[in-house]
């Protein structure tokens, strides 16, 4: 039986994936550059749609901008996981 909301959980990486990445942030810029594609497409077609998943609030890597100067922060380790196992929808047209 599928996971629901409440019950899903961002997956932690093994301790063994990308131990270079340990303690790393990205910014969007820098997330937007490991990724190849341009930042307000991530925004729109990767993050967004992610948030539940994504978010700090629910111990995921990313924590959203809230405007007014916040800036997005990515944990680099979990994410590169992260995008690893969602690569091929990240390049396509991504949850939109």
């Amino acid at each position: 039986m599928p996971a629901t909301k409440l019950q899903r959980r961002f997956e932690q990486p093994p301790e063994s994936v990308r131990p270079d990445l340990w303690g790393v942030t990205w910014t969007l810029q820098q997330f937007s550059d490991v990724v190849g594609r341009d930042s307000g497409w991530l925004v729109e077609h990767v993050l967004k749609p992610n948030e539940f998943d994504l978010s700090t609030d629910r111990d995921g890597p990313v924590r959203y901008s809230t405007g007014k100067g916040s800036p997005w922060k990515i944990k680099a380790r979990p994410m590169a996981y992260w995008i690893e196992q969602n690569w091929d929808r990240i390049q396509g047209s991504g949850w939109n």
